[in-house]
Formats: structure tokens, C-alpha cells, sequence
């Protein structure tokens, strides 16, 4: 299958995000995933945080390693997966009543490393259709110092009570990284790799678009790489994932962490702490994707 090249992940390292080309290739497989999907698409806030435990198109992309991998090899450590939306609209939404047809999201921090106890944050937008100009970024947000400046110039979180993450005045930052501003056109197949510290948003489109985003973050303490502390979280994290010590978990699976039964769907934000079902479990799109895997 493909992988990264040491020059893509050293690009990531230096500008904080990177764009792969063609992560899922197969037309046929990413229509198949459109209307699996959509069943729990979301527009703005992330009410379904951990699709996997009742969406089967869901798990079968994780289960098939093709984004997984690319993170452990960004991440280059264990890490837990967070949560996993599904970014979707039909080129409209409501807003006071009134629909709208395009716009844009807040300028903001997924998670800077330094306000959360982790050492590395790392989110990956996968698209599922065409999306052009889907998420822009301010070059140079990588970094804390150019950060910490952007953040002392234009944060509005504390007007709206938030820990962790940073919104960001879009006119502040209009005037503020208007020439750090970059931006990519996506084709459904592509995907974007993003650091949590870097500053950016998500372009709300006229047109329908869909889009699976999976976060990972690594553990600050204990050391990620001490073998107890994996199986520790792989009893009592339900989301954990751990790629690169999958030879010393349970079965060799990275997933090793599952359970029997697929869960209902979910009528609220509530978080539900459960497994991942076993591959057998995973019907239709988890057996198309082993199809397309092995052909990669």
C-alpha cells in the first residue's frame, strides 16, 4: 500500500500539515462509503464523536489501516485515536431560521500541545467527495512562538468559555497572517494531515461534500512506548489504538481492544465508552475495502 516518503513527513514536521494525494484511489469504494456515511454527517459541532461503534463504514476504514498507518508514521509513537467525525452537508444549512448556503467556520487550535496534557496531536481530513478549498491555514501556527503572537492578537475563547482549543477573531487574523494564509483543493481520495496546534478553518460549501476526519493524540505521561501502560489503556481507554506495539498486545491486533455487538445509534451527544466489534462484524464496506487494500 502506499506510505509516506521521508520527505512528505519531514514537509509535515516543518510546516504543520500535509496533503497526500490519491490515500483512497478506488472511485467505486468511495461511492459505495457516500450513503454509509451520510447516515451520521455533521455540519458544525461534533455530535457524533465516535462513529465506529455503530457505523460499519466507519470502522472498516480504520480496520484497513490506510489512515492508521499514516499517523503512526506521523505521530511515529503509540497513540489513541479521539474521535472520528463525519464532516457532511447537503450545500445548505440552517442558521436563525434562515438557510444558508456558504460560509465559513472559526479560525481555531484543534488542541495546542501545550494546553492539554499531550505531546502530539495530529488530525487527519480525509475526502470523501470532491472538496475544493475545504480547509484553510496560517503558516508558521506549527510552532508556539508564532502561535502564542496570533493567540495574544486575536483570541475570542475566553468570551466564549472554552478550555483547551482557540477561537480565533477572523478579522484579526485577516490583518494579522493574511500572506501565511495556504489552502488546497481536494479531490474525494485525498486527505489532509494537520498538527492540533496549527490555526485554521473549515469552508462551509454550496455544494454537497463529505469528509471523515479521525483525531489522534499521544499520551504526555507515562512513557507511551512502556508496554504496561498499553495494555493498561487498552482495558480502560475503549478508543485506544496502538499501531507501532502491536506485536506486544493481545493477538498482535492493534485493535485489541473490541467487543461482539454493534451499538445502537446514538439520539444524543453523550459520550458511549464501548469497543470496536470484531472484523467479522463489520459487514459489507469492511469487506470491500479488504478487496482494495490487497490491490493497492
Amino acid at each position: 500500500g502506499r506510505r509516506l516518503q521521508a520527505s512528505e513527513i519531514d514537509s509535515f514536521e516543518r510546516d504543520g500539515f500535509l496533503v497526500v494525494r490519491g490515500v483512497l484511489p478506488d472511485k467505486s469504494l468511495l461511492q459505495e462509503l457516500r450513503p454509509l456515511l451520510r447516515q451520521h454527517q455533521q455540519i458544525t459541532d461534533a455530535v457524533y464523536r465516535w462513529p465506529w461503534l455503530y457505523n460499519g463504514a466507519v470502522r472498516a476504514v480504520l480496520r484497513a489501516g490506510i489512515l492508521t498507518e499514516f499517523l503512526a508514521a506521523l505521530t511515529k509513537s503509540p497513540y489513541q485515536v479521539d474521535e472520528a467525525p463525519i464532516w457532511g452537508s447537503d450545500g445548505s444549512w440552517e442558521e436563525n431560521g434562515e438557510t444558508k448556503r456558504f460560509g465559513l467556520s472559526a479560525w481555531h487550535s484543534d488542541l495546542p500541545s501545550e494546553m492539554v496534557g499531550t505531546t502530539s496531536v495530529i488530525s487527519v481530513w480525509l475526502a470523501i467527495t470532491d472538496a475544493p478549498h475545504a480547509l484553510e491555514f496560517i503558516r508558521g501556527t506549527r510552532t508556539a512562538e508564532t502561535r502564542h503572537d496570533l493567540f495574544r492578537q486575536c483570541n475570542m475563547s475566553w468570551k466564549l468559555g472554552m478550555r483547551g482549543g482557540r477561537i480565533l477573531n477572523p478579522a484579526c487574523v485577516a490583518r494579522a497572517a493574511k500572506e501565511r494564509l495556504a489552502w488546497h483543493d481536494l479531490e474525494a481520495g485525498d486527505a489532509v494531515f494537520f498538527h492540533g496546534n496549527m490555526v485554521h478553518r473549515g469552508m462551509r460549501w454550496p455544494r454537497p461534500r463529505l469528509a471523515l476526519s479521525v483525531r489522534a493524540s499521544v499520551p504526555e505521561k507515562p512513557h507511551p512506548d512502556h508496554i504496561d501502560f498499553l495494555r493498561h489503556l487498552c482495558h480502560e481507554n475503549t478508543v485506544a489504538f496502538f499501531p507501532s506495539a502491536a506485536r506486544e498486545l493481545p493477538r498482535g491486533d492493534p485493535l485489541a481492544c473490541i467487543r461482539e455487538v454493534l451499538l445502537a445509534r446514538p439520539n444524543s451527544a453523550a459520550r458511549m465508552a464501548d469497543r470496536l466489534p470484531p472484523e467479522r462484524d463489520l459487514g459489507a464496506a469492511a469487506r470491500l475495502f479488504r478487496r482494495v487494500v490487497a490491490s493497492l
